[in-house]
């Protein structure tokens, strides 16, 4: 059996071409290695990479807000961010950022990091257009509401749109700018269950009207109870009436315990109120809502959030506002990289793996790196399979070794139907391939990289099986997905309970044909 770790220039090989990037990094930032897959991240060739400090190479010289290297190098131990990465042509690339301890001095301080990371772009990318079919979604639920509230059909979505720009500018994080989204989409839903003659009535509201209106809050909680995917976002949706100095509804929470979300939401909300024609009064100006939004700031509404609003091209988005289309702003571009004098070093310190253990090495991409590692011939025989492939699919060492890479699977002997290790043998070229089976530990859903090796001759003589596990990811868009028809099904009860007030309206007919297009939306499109 082939000992793995007596294989060095196998194993470089194997790094250096591998679709994940492997980066070496000594205490003051510097890179003292990377493979191509790294290098072809930044578009920027390796050598031109080595030596020079690691954010000036990805983060136009700037020290990134929140760094995986520091954390190793402050704590000894391993980190983990999920990133976006802006990269030195512009363009966008959403990473799983891991850092290892690899090499440590006398006094028990970090002296290098191994940092591993995962391109993830082309599976948020793949998100980002199952979010537009959720965005249809709720877009006819807001039709579905205006056949109660034409008002307050309008008013979500321009509170959306704006509370989406709002976080953009602020800095939050992509995926909590969705649940932002869809918690101004459904903020006033629980208006829906509140009579038709109060929500519309043209005069000032009585004390026990205005507390009738104020439960909208906790009848939208109890639509959204119950479904799992929207855990945050009905806590966002629930407190946007809060207040920063605790005098809001419906918890009196104050300062920083209401919800991020919420506060931008408020900020929203109280904006767009102001801007649009209620029931009771006309619309009011652009500056003088402003103002009010402004005077707010540190009592009602929280101040940085009013900062970053009263900061925002406002004229812009009033303009756009019926053209706008989401959270898809256009990515801020950033300076072209540009190469820098740098203090010469010795190349002997600055060579790819020279120095450095590599049974070390081994031990933190093949042992500890969120992937598994499985090595086979070129008849597909395993010779290595990784701790982490094993704990993911339930098998024994002894269970894979010496065995065909598809005979534990589960399919006998029978190869696997796709396979890109199969493939990878017939184009000389890293295929990928994202697929689902079923292992000792039940269902998965896994990325899965088959690399080929060359012997010096150039042929084909080993190859590497790369498997990411994506099985939380899909698990949490299947239960998106179900969540959706759940919250269907409460929109119809709600219905239901007014249908004779919808029938004084002649509405049935338009509410009926906004639920097929929903359900068309959730079944047809299989989303």
């Amino acid at each position: 059996m082939l000992n793995i770790e007596s294989e060095s220039e196998l194993i470089k090989t194997f790094i250096d071409h591998s679709p994940i990037a492997y980066i070496i990094i000594d205490r003051h930032y510097r890179i003292r290695f990377i493979n191509e897959s790294f290098a072809g991240l930044l578009g920027i060739p390796a050598p031109l990479l080595i030596g020079d400090v690691c954010y000036a190479a990805a983060n136009n010289g700037v020290r990134c807000a929140a760094c995986c290297v520091a954390e190793v190098l402050s704590t000894g131990r391993k980190a983990f961010i999920a990133r976006k990465n802006i990269m030195p042509d512009s363009s966008v690339r959403y990473i799983d950022d891991y850092a290892f301890p690899l090499k440590t001095d006398a006094q028990g301080s970090v002296e290098l990091v191994i940092e591993i990371m995962i391109d993830r772009t082309d599976e948020v990318i793949a998100r980002k257009k199952r979010d537009h079919i959720y965005d249809e979604i709720l877009a006819v639920i807001a039709q579905l509401l205006e056949a109660k509230d034409r008002y307050t059909a309008r008013h979500s979505e321009s509170v959306r749109r704006l509370s989406v720009n709002l976080a953009d500018a602020m800095d939050i994080p992509p995926e909590d700018i969705y649940d932002i989204s869809v918690a101004a989409s459904l903020h006033d839903i629980g208006k829906i269950d509140i009579p038709y003659e109060i929500i519309n009535k043209p005069d000032a509201l009585n004390d026990d009207e205005y507390a009738l209106i104020k439960m909208h809050t906790d009848l939208m909680f109890s639509i959204l109870e119950g479904l799992a995917s929207f855990i945050r976002i009905r806590e966002i949706a629930r407190h946007h009436h809060e207040r920063t100095d605790g005098r809001g509804y419906p918890d009196g929470l104050a300062g920083e315990s209401i919800p991020t979300g919420s506060r931008i939401i408020a900020v929203a909300d109280t904006y767009d109120a102001m801007t649009s024609t209620r029931s009771y009064r006309k619309a009011l100006p652009h500056h003088y809502a402003m103002q009010e939004v402004i005077n707010a700031a540190g009592t009602q509404l929280d101040a940085r959030a009013v900062s970053a609003f009263a900061d925002m091209d406002f004229g812009h988005l009033v303009r756009k506002l019926h053209v706008l289309t989401g959270n898809h702003k256009p990515e801020r571009v950033v300076r072209q990289f540009r190469l820098r004098a740098r203090e010469q070093v010795q190349a002997t310190e600055l060579a790819a793996l020279d120095g450095i253990d590599l049974t070390q090495l081994l031990d933190i991409v093949f042992r500890h790196s969120p992937c598994g590692y499985v090595l086979t011939d070129r008849n597909r025989k395993v010779l290595y399979a990784s701790d982490f492939y094993l704990n993911y699919t339930g098998l024994r060492r002894e269970d894979v070794l010496n065995k065909p890479c598809f005979d534990p699977t589960g399919v006998g002997s029978v190869p696997c139907r796709a396979c890109p290790v199969k493939k990878s043998i017939r184009t000389g070229k890293t295929e990928r391939l994202r697929h689902e089976q079923f292992t000792n530990h039940g269902r998965k859903v896994c990325e899965v990289y088959g690399v080929p090796l060359f012997s010096a001759a150039g042929t084909i003589e080993y190859l590497m099986k790369i498997v990411v596990n994506r099985t939380r990811e899909a698990d949490l868009e299947r239960e998106r997905r179900e969540d959706f028809r759940k919250l269907i099904d409460k929109l119809s009860e709600v219905f239901e309970r007014h249908k004779d007030e919808f029938n004084e309206r002649n509405l049935p007919r338009e509410i009926a044909a906004l639920r097929s297009r929903l359900n068309k939306l959730l079944y047809q499109k299989m989303i």
